[in-house]
């Protein structure tokens, strides 16, 4: 995925991590939630997310022998499709309206 900071993203996978050290610092992720890369971080096994709406405790991971805050895979999350939330947003619109009207 080639995302980009400031970018909006929707979460498509809410799995927690497999590493059970890493289950009580992260930050839980909500299918289908829309969130903001904040920023990267280069990790073992490629690249790793920030998200603005979710700031991780700084871990050491002895592994590397690094101090750093846990990041998301890109993996779990796609682009938001703005066309499709622009057209729910209109149709939400429309349906409010006409209820408004009804009554």
């Amino acid at each position: 995925m080639n995302f980009k900071i400031g970018e909006k993203i929707v979460c498509i996978d809410d799995s927690l991590p497999k590493t059970p050290e890493l289950r009580n610092t992260m930050g839980k992720l909500v299918i289908n939630e829309i969130y903001t890369v904040r920023g990267f971080i280069s990790v073992s096994d490629g690249v790793g997310l920030y998200l603005s709406e979710v700031k991780n405790e700084i871990v050491h991971y002895l592994s590397t022998n690094r101090k750093i805050e846990p990041c998301y895979d890109p993996a779990r999350f796609r682009k938001l499709d703005y066309e499709f939330a622009d057209n729910l947003l209109e149709e939400i619109k429309k349906e409010m309206s006409s209820e408004y009207v009804k009554n």
